[in-house]
């Protein structure tokens, strides 16, 4: 667990802050819980994705826009 005295985790150039409140680590490897203080118009992690992992979200306050990928295709 994070003590409240304790500064941000991850610090972006845009001014955004993470906060690594319960790691997996530190839950069994059960989940993991992150507070994400968005900053300026651009702000958070790049577009990305997760092969083993599922992510929820709360906002507060603001907007926040996600890119979601809806599953793999393929051509032939």
């Amino acid at each position: 667990m994070r003590r409240t005295d304790e500064p941000p985790a991850l610090t972006y150039a845009t001014g955004g802050t993470v906060d690594y409140l319960a790691t997996g680590e530190a839950t069994g490897g059960l989940f993991g819980l992150y507070r994400w203080n968005f900053s300026g118009p651009v702000s958070g992690p790049d577009p990305h994705f997760h092969k083993t992992i599922s992510e929820s979200f709360y906002v507060l306050t603001g907007t926040v826009r996600f890119l979601v990928f809806l599953g793999m295709r393929s051509d032939s």
